[in-house]
């Protein structure tokens, strides 16, 4: 009899609790009430990758997910990546891209994906920067000092990968509208610090600028159901007979994605014959 007495008391004292703590912290959730599973895929166009990816025919890269395409050049990161926007699903895609990106107009003529629904965005670095328009010199730019107009009497502005994965996602989370985006950035390798940038010594600024850029854009990934896809290029691995290649960028380049992709050419597999 006491003992029930006590588990009464224990339940009772955990309602009591968790109405506090609801009371407290407003985002608090129910984990057993959440779904986070992934609830549907984008087509890459290829039924055995598909397959490979979600045991789906037609599923490949997960929706509200990061997916990375990595390997070496040639190998069809780019191509597989522009085949993305012919799934239906998508509404607007925004290519990031900066000079040596593989995703141009003639890929989409090419592989007849539709070129209307593709807005492109040059990018160089992680982060901001202006340039001084009398000395031409480079200097990082917080984003709370980032003006709305970008092209000032001193300086001009340009505005970096960070940043702009913010504003698409945040103008999706708030504005509550469920077009889905899929957004392409080829290559993550591109991407520089300012620091390296402006042509000063990067002490591992560039790699931060990766932690900080996964770190900013997970959570909004997942709530507003975009999909981010990069790819990667890969450099050679001296010393290591099983992983000759490895990523550019860092382990946030490699650990952070849900879903990645290595893509080799025949002659780096087994499977090459006459």
């Amino acid at each position: 009899m006491a003992k029930a007495k006590e588990e009464a008391a224990d339940k009772n004292f955990l309602s009591d609790f968790d109405k506090m703590i609801n009371e407290q912290f407003t985002e608090v959730k129910d984990m057993s009430k959440e779904e986070t599973a992934v609830k549907s895929f984008i087509d890459t166009g290829n039924y055995a990758l598909n397959y490979a990816c979600s045991k789906k025919l037609r599923g490949g890269s997960p929706v509200g997910r990061i997916t990375s395409f990595w390997g070496r050049s040639g190998t069809g990161k780019s191509l597989l990546m522009a085949g993305l926007c012919k799934d239906q699903q998508i509404d607007r895609v925004f290519v990031l891209s900066g000079e040596g990106g593989g995703i141009t107009e003639e890929l989409f003529d090419f592989i007849g994906a539709p070129k209307e629904k593709v807005r492109y965005i040059p990018v160089s670095t992680t982060g901001n920067y202006r340039i001084n328009k009398e000395n031409g010199k480079i200097e990082e730019v917080a984003d709370k000092d980032m003006p709305d107009k970008l092209d000032t009497p001193t300086y001009i502005y340009k505005r970096g990968a960070i940043l702009m994965m913010k504003i698409i996602l945040n103008q999706l989370e708030y504005s509550g509208n469920k077009t889905k985006v899929l957004i392409l950035l080829d290559s993550i390798s591109i991407l520089k610090s300012v620091r390296a940038f402006s042509g000063t010594q990067d002490m591992g600024a560039t790699q931060k600028g990766f932690n900080d850029l996964f770190s900013a854009i997970d959570n909004a990934i997942e709530k507003t159901n975009a999909i981010f896809v990069f790819s990667n290029k890969v450099y050679s691995n001296f010393g290591d007979e099983y992983n000759p290649f490895k990523q550019a960028g860092g382990e946030s380049v490699i650990y952070n994605p849900s879903l990645s992709i290595k893509l080799t050419a025949l002659s780096d597999s087994d499977d090459i014959s006459d």
